[in-house]
């Protein structure tokens, strides 16, 4: 029997993951595996009562990551220019 999708066949996935640019799609699974399995998520879309609350909070929560993340290389530009 085929698999419908190439990557319900374990050895295709094996292939696929190798080609991501460098990411360790194994160590992503190993830590994050136990949360998902105890459907503790981060994000949750059945938090949400209709589409529109899902599509305003996962941007909301997207935007956060990014200003997080702009204001953490903020502080490293602003640590190596003071030498």
């Amino acid at each position: 029997m085929t698999p419908d999708n190439e990557l319900d066949n374990p050895e295709a996935q094996d292939g696929a993951i190798e080609h991501e640019d460098d990411i360790d799609w194994h160590e992503i699974i190993d830590t994050t595996e136990a949360d998902y399995r105890r459907r503790r998520f981060v994000f949750n879309s059945a938090d949400c009562a209709t589409e529109e609350e899902v599509t305003t909070s996962l941007h909301a929560w997207i935007h956060s990551i990014f200003e997080e993340e702009t204001e953490h290389d903020d502080r490293d530009a602003s640590m190596h220019a003071k030498g």
